[in-house]
């Protein structure tokens, strides 16, 4: 296994235990929560078929805008939303993380 394949199982796995954010009131940050959830959904599709050794279908690609809205609810929404964005966006920096390893190995 090459060093970039460790690191791409090992991003995979921390993902894997990182729990996904629950608990969002409905609000500002509840249709973000359910961006995240798809993004989420589409992008571990992708790692697993990395995984299995296969070409993904698409480029694992981070949702810049998706990053633009959960720091815009963090820096003016109101304080429950403030930090339910941040509960997200603390996801999402797990997500990226694997997204970098996996474009390591797969460009």
């Amino acid at each position: 296994m090459t060093p970039n394949e460790t690191n791409l199982r090992a991003a995979v796995q921390h993902l894997r235990t990182f729990p996904f954010p629950q608990g969002i009131e409905d609000g500002p940050v509840s249709d973000l929560h359910a961006e995240l959830a798809e993004f989420d959904g589409y992008i571990n599709g992708l790692l697993q078929q990395l995984l299995r050794g296969e070409s993904p279908s698409h480029l694992l690609e981070r949702d810049s805008e998706l990053r633009a809205k959960l720091e815009h609810a963090r820096d003016f929404e109101s304080d429950q939303a403030r930090y339910e964005a941040k509960k997200l966006l603390a996801y999402l920096d797990v997500l990226e993380r694997a997204i970098d390893a996996a474009n390591q190995i797969h460009r």
